[in-house]
């Protein structure tokens, strides 16, 4: 979920480098690592997924903005273009351009490709805070 600039790319925003800096506030650090089945021309039955840990300094602005405001959201960061179709977590009918650059549009249906299972919150104090607790 990094718009990589596309915000400051809208008419309504103030300005590309004001839109660029908003967005680098809610970069995040993330890591996920697969577990289950490995064949992936196969659909697992059961028991497969990707346990997901990120790091962040503020949980609401980052991770929960992110998940909410971009990924969620029908409109970002054109009109209309759905949410995203795979973390996204309302189910999504999108057009897509036919061939690149031509005007006509297929629809495609997206499942739910992330089904959260549960999720929980951890306090990890910085290096700097630790380094005080003796003191």
């Amino acid at each position: 979920m990094n718009p990589r600039g596309d915000t400051g790319r809208v008419e309504s925003s103030v300005s590309y480098e004001d839109s660029l800096n908003t967005e680098r506030h809610h970069r995040i650090v993330r890591r996920g690592v697969s577990f289950g089945e490995d064949d992936l021309s196969n659909e697992p039955e059961t028991g497969s997924g990707m346990l997901f840990l990120c790091f962040q300094a503020n949980i609401e602005n980052q991770f929960n903005f992110m998940q909410s405001a971009w990924a969620n959201q029908k409109n970002f960061v054109k009109v209309n273009v759905g949410p995203d179709p795979l973390i996204g977590q309302p189910a999504a009918t999108q057009q897509w351009p036919t061939q690149w650059g031509e005007p006509n549009f297929e629809e495609h249906s997206f499942q739910l490709w992330v089904k959260m299972k549960g999720g929980e919150y951890f306090f990890a104090p910085s290096i700097s805070f630790l380094k005080t607790i003796g003191l």
